[in-house]
């Protein structure tokens, strides 16, 4: 048949087209040839999935020589999905926990006689709040054109009760270029009388979440019945156990002297600006990497040694009776603190820490008085205040007040106490 192949080529194509009402000019074997390849093929019929005689037969395809059963995909329920993310991120977070424990071991980090193992701490830490928070920083700070600045700012002025008629910039919000700038607004002075002839007075607006003396074990409460030890807030080397003092003192509580404590909660609608309570000098400053969880006060009864697991600066000093601090502690959708004496404090990075991990600052020449500004947060958090004072020292607040910057929460019976500003 090889007289006919300069006829195959043009006798395939019409044959293959079904113009079998066209002359071609091939000979009989050749047609025969062809019509044979045209009837020829795969058993299977396509629609049914069925060979010509009936029989089923399963779809195949051909790889590397051998032929393998074709694939059907199929979708399952969302549910399913969802359960399988939420499996893998708790695997995931245990991981994380059993390493972080292992580590914090090693380095006796801040950790010790704090329960976290806790279920509630767990499935906290299963969000990721850093990254929410940072997005909610990204968010707040995006310009607002000048038609959207008074429906959206105002709503939010309305759900948290902002008292624009206090803000240096007016009431007006078009004023206010984006969320941050409403946040970080400032006060009138003349608004916030600082009451400098009591020795502490409140170093921002919010509402007293807990007020105590610590007993002897050195124990914070945040709440009553929930506490924990006090150097977990600190960590090492530094904190009312070691005064970070520079006199003879140095190392410990002074003889005839107290711990004493108070932790302000500051809400979405408060002054986010906080400021010194007292007239102190502070030494050193230190920056502990953590979580972002929700400090609201209600969780302080649920969550144990909250504010220790959180990302928080602790800035320690003395003040006349001894050691004193201030920690500024960092909750979900805050982690950005600043401090206006450490300019190059950054907050909220987006890195892998280990609980207990901190950096330190020495500060010199820092020497702050009643009222003199110290940061501010983004939102709203918590400040904590923990300090030395003769036995009688007593609280003007008690927990559940709503109290405002420079206003006197404590005050000595003695006359130093009184002469302490």
């Amino acid at each position: 048949m090889s007289h006919h192949l300069r006829f195959i080529k043009r006798a395939d194509v019409l044959f293959r087209s079904n113009l079998r009402g066209t002359q071609a000019h091939v000979c009989p074997q050749c047609r025969q040839f062809f019509s044979s390849r045209k009837t020829q093929g795969s058993p299977r019929n396509s629609n049914t999935g069925q060979s010509d005689n009936g029989e089923s037969k399963e779809e195949t395809w051909t790889f590397l020589g051998f032929s393998w059963p074709k694939l059907e995909w199929s979708m399952i329920p969302t549910s399913v999905g969802f359960a399988c993310i939420g499996v893998l991120a708790f695997r995931r977070s245990q991981e994380r926990h059993e390493r972080n424990r292992t580590r914090a071991e090693e380095t006796a980090t801040i950790y010790n006689g704090i329960e976290i193992d806790s279920w509630k701490i767990q499935v906290g830490t299963i969000l990721p709040t850093r990254i929410m928070s940072r997005a909610w920083g990204w968010l707040s700070s995006l310009h607002l054109p000048v038609w959207a600045r008074r429906p959206l700012l105002g709503l939010y002025a309305r759900v948290y009760s902002c008292d624009m008629s206090e803000a240096v910039e007016g009431e007006d919000l078009a004023q206010y270029e984006s969320l941050l700038a409403l946040f970080s607004r400032n006060i009138k002075s003349e608004l916030r009388p600082i009451g400098d002839k009591h020795p502490l007075v409140s170093p921002c607006d919010g509402t007293i979440a807990h007020v105590a003396k610590m007993d002897e074990r050195h124990m914070v409460e945040q709440v009553k019945g929930v506490s924990y030890p006090v150097q977990a807030l600190y960590g090492p080397s530094i904190g009312p156990s070691l005064s970070s003092s520079q006199d003879a003192d140095e190392g410990g509580k002074r003889d005839g002297m107290h711990l004493y404590q108070y932790i302000v909660y500051l809400s979405p609608g408060d002054y986010h600006h906080y400021h010194s309570p007292t007239t102190w000098a502070v030494h050193h400053r230190r920056h502990f990497s953590g979580e972002l969880l929700p400090v609201a006060p209600p969780l302080f009864k649920r969550v144990p040694g909250l504010m220790a697991l959180n990302e928080r600066v602790v800035l320690t000093g003395t003040w006349q009776h001894g050691f004193f601090s201030m920690i500024a502690v960092g909750a979900l959708n805050v982690g950005s603190m600043k401090i206006a004496f450490d300019k190059n404090l950054e907050t909220n990075l987006d890195e892998n820490y280990m609980p207990g991990f901190y950096r330190d600052l020495k500060l010199s020449n820092v020497d702050l008085k009643h009222g003199s500004y110290v940061g501010r947060f983004v939102l709203g958090s918590t400040v904590a205040v923990v300090f030395e004072a003769p036995a009688d020292f007593q609280f003007l607040v008690k927990a559940g007040d709503k109290v405002r910057f420079g206003q006197p929460v404590g005050s000595c019976g003695d006359a130093n106490g009184a002469r302490a500003a």
